[in-house]
């Protein structure tokens, strides 16, 4: 899976969207609307919240599709400590998400190692299999 990725920067911050990650969970259009808007183009309005709302609602994201960097040059992504507790969440109708760096192991045996967050396809409509890609949402 080749991840194409989008950068979307002012000042203070750049915002990153991995398209091919994102399961449309709504999580950021609806934590900050003024920023991230899929009904206008660019959809991330980078100037539209402070850099610190910014970066809470990027942290929220549960497939990993967003990550941000500091004016400094260093990029942030969620991690989660070797010796913390790792939560795997069952969406209704949806992905499993997994909160943690993670190897996956596709049906192929391929293994793909994510930093953060990842989404897991579980309606196998997924185009990016074994991650989901949203397809979920148009299943009639």
């Amino acid at each position: 899976m080749e991840e194409k990725t989008k950068s979307y920067s002012n000042k203070d911050i750049t915002v990153y969207w991995k398209p091919l990650l994102c399961i449309h969970s709504a999580i950021c259009t609806k934590g900050l609307p003024s920023v991230f808007d899929a009904n206008k183009r660019p959809w991330i309005n980078i100037d539209g919240a402070s850099k610190d709302e910014i970066i809470e609602v990027v942290n929220k994201c549960p497939s990993g599709a967003l990550s941000f960097s500091l004016k400094e040059g260093l990029t942030f992504e969620k991690e989660v400590p070797s010796n913390s507790e790792v939560t795997v969440s069952i969406l209704k109708d949806g992905p499993i998400i997994i909160n943690a760096d993670s190897k996956v192991i596709d049906a192929n045996g391929n293994i793909h190692h994510k930093k953060g967050n990842c989404a897991l396809c579980t309606c196998g409509l997924s185009k990016e299999k074994p991650f989901c890609d949203g397809s979920h949402y148009n299943k009639s």
